[in-house]
């Protein structure tokens, strides 16, 4: 009844500041569920993906920002990534995924990282984590204003310590760093060095232990936005 009551609260009036107390609400039952009430945990789980679902697909082929290039569904994305938190067991179809996020768009760093945390390294999603990486890989095509474009230097940074990055573009995208810094290309050894280390840490994404509930707190501390 809880969660039926807040995805109507949500649909009368969604916003990102909405989304993301829907989003921490969703991720606080499934883990109450899991930890307090192990034998109805499934059923718990069963009914946040199936609001969660019911929502996505009512905004499929929703046209929003027409024409903005970059564009983040943030709210779409917050409670995407929320349900992510139930496990490969609830996963969303890739075409909802490509209709809601990526048909038609050019992918801003945000959504780029966004969605490689959503699909991971999930056989279903195989030609989805190509579209994202392609992505990637034409806007980091052109690294020369790297160090006045946040936008490149924070996608190139969590890229390259992205897990589900294929290594021979890292490695490319390392060398054309050099070059475009102006800095003389590493030999073969320290770069093989370099690439089998950077999956021990990370830049500002924590691949293999982000808490998406944490973030989700920090943000509700920005009340202005």
């Amino acid at each position: 009844m809880l969660l039926d009551v807040q995805f109507f609260l949500y649909g009368v009036a969604p916003s990102v500041g909405a989304s993301y107390k829907l989003s921490t609400s969703l991720i606080l039952a499934s883990r109450f569920s899991t930890r307090h009430l192990p034998a109805r945990a499934a059923t718990v789980h069963q009914k946040i993906f199936d609001l969660a679902a019911a929502l996505l697909l009512d905004n499929c082929g929703v046209k929003l920002a027409e024409g903005i290039d970059g564009f983040v569904h943030l709210e779409l994305l917050n409670i995407a990534l929320a349900i992510r938190e139930l496990g490969d067991s609830y996963l969303l179809p890739p075409g909802v995924i490509k209709q809601l996020f990526i048909d038609g768009r050019k992918l801003s760093y945000f959504t780029i990282v966004s969605l490689l945390f959503y699909v991971r390294d999930a056989t279903v999603y195989a030609d989805i984590r190509t579209d994202i990486v392609d992505a990637a890989r034409v806007t980091l095509s052109d690294l020369s204003d790297v160090l006045m474009s946040s936008e490149k230097a924070n996608m190139l940074l969590d890229l390259v310590h992205c897990p589900y990055v294929p290594a021979d573009l890292k490695r490319t995208w390392v060398k054309s760093l050099f070059l475009a810094l102006q800095l003389p290309q590493p030999n073969k050894a320290a770069l093989r060095a370099y690439l089998s280390t950077v999956g021990t840490n990370h830049a500002l994404v924590d691949w293999s232990a982000i808490d998406l509930l944490n973030s989700l707190e920090k943000k509700e501390l920005k009340q202005a936005y």
